[in-house]
């Protein structure tokens, strides 16, 4: 089977001393003989979204499945850049041509669920959000090392694909432009509630316009699972500032930030930003509550009851220092520390501290009693 030229070689193939109207006659014809050859090479196999015009199709040649996807708003230079990048996290691009003012886009199909899917269904575990959050940080992190990046400007559930395997790629880029910084978004394109103050006109869009996504995507992600802490709205309320400049300046920094969440959790306060005064100043306060705790010396005590009572001493700095600091997301146990409300939240706070430490005393006070029966 002959194939047709590649688009961009068919004006150079045609010999100038044929003239304008030859040049053009040939050209509609290779243009209709490419747009035959798509429709015959490519079987529709079934319509995976009419409203959007998404059709599964197969390539007899190599048997292979694929999306087809019809596009009325869109950037080509985006889509051919694609094509030739082959962006690990991006569905690979096999072909894109045009008809009748449509962009026609034939993309590698990724078998999964959207993030729309799995929140509508409750199957989002919120122990894998860190995981995601972090797969699409990898993804930003290719489109922005491109020579001008390439703003996504569209981020949201629907066009996030988790599969079977947890693996994330990141879907339909039709809003997507390059960063060139020449000109203001004068059209929203993007998806209200998603879109960062720059795509409604307020200026042009930069990767920060990504990241405002991002962190409204990590919002409903984090309300929806009920997983939400002091760490996770400080992530949030960074990426989304109206302010493009106060965000994380790239996609390589909010992850960065999303690293110190996976391993500080269970890391005590004072260490978990890896800030040297920060560590400088905790390590001498844990010092000082240790040996306080460990030589502690209640007069008239048992060997027993000392060493229950330096127990609780030791537990009971522990618990103070826990709870406000949120160790190990502690605060999310407790209703009244998820409260949108910082005054309800500092209350919670106090409140469960109170409650854990007069827990602790009465359980000492319990053991105590049996021992000296």
């Amino acid at each position: 089977m002959v194939l047709p030229p590649e688009r961009g070689e068919i004006r150079t193939s045609v010999p100038k001393r044929f003239g304008k109207v030859a040049d053009k006659s040939i050209l509609i014809i290779f243009n209709c003989f490419e747009l035959w050859y798509h429709y015959i090479m490519f079987h529709t196999i079934a319509t995976l979204n009419a409203e959007h015009h998404i059709d599964i199709v197969q390539d007899p040649v190599d048997r292979k499945i694929y999306a087809r996807k019809e596009m009325s708003v869109y950037n080509r230079e985006v889509y051919e850049q694609l094509r030739e990048m082959n962006i690990k996290g991006i569905p690979r691009i096999k072909d894109v041509y045009t008809e009748d003012d449509r962009l026609i886009v034939i993309e590698e199909y990724i078998s999964g669920q959207t993030l729309y899917e799995m929140l509508r269904e409750g199957a989002v575990e919120k122990e894998r959000i860190l995981d995601y959050a972090l797969g699409l940080c990898d993804i930003l992190i290719r489109l922005q090392a491109l020579k001008p990046p390439i703003v996504h400007r569209d981020i949201k559930p629907s066009n996030i694909i988790i599969t079977s395997q947890d693996h994330v790629f990141l879907i339909d880029f039709n809003a997507a432009r390059k960063a060139t910084g020449q000109g203001k978004d004068t059209v929203l394109i993007g998806t209200a509630g998603y879109a960062a103050p720059e795509q409604y006109g307020f200026g042009a869009s930069y990767p920060q316009a990504d990241i405002f996504a991002v962190g409204a995507l990590l919002k409903e992600l984090t309300e929806t699972t009920g997983c939400g802490n002091r760490f996770w709205n400080g992530i949030i309320r960074k990426c989304m500032e109206m302010d493009p400049k106060r965000r994380y300046k790239d996609a390589a920094a909010l992850k960065n930030a999303l690293l110190r969440k996976s391993r500080g959790d269970y890391v005590p306060p004072g260490f978990r930003t890896g800030n040297f005064w920060h560590a400088a100043i905790a390590a001498p306060v844990y010092a000082f509550l240790i040996w306080i705790a460990v030589t502690v010396t209640p007069e008239g005590a048992g060997t027993p009851a000392l060493v229950i009572d330096r127990i609780y001493f030791l537990l009971a700095f522990m618990i103070t220092i826990a709870i406000p600091f949120d160790y190990g997301g502690i605060q999310r146990t407790f209703s009244l520390c998820r409260s949108e409300k910082q005054a309800v939240r500092f209350l919670g706070v106090a409140l469960m501290t109170l409650i854990a430490n007069a827990s602790l005393l009465l359980l000492v006070a319990f053991i105590e009693l049996v021992l000296m029966k």
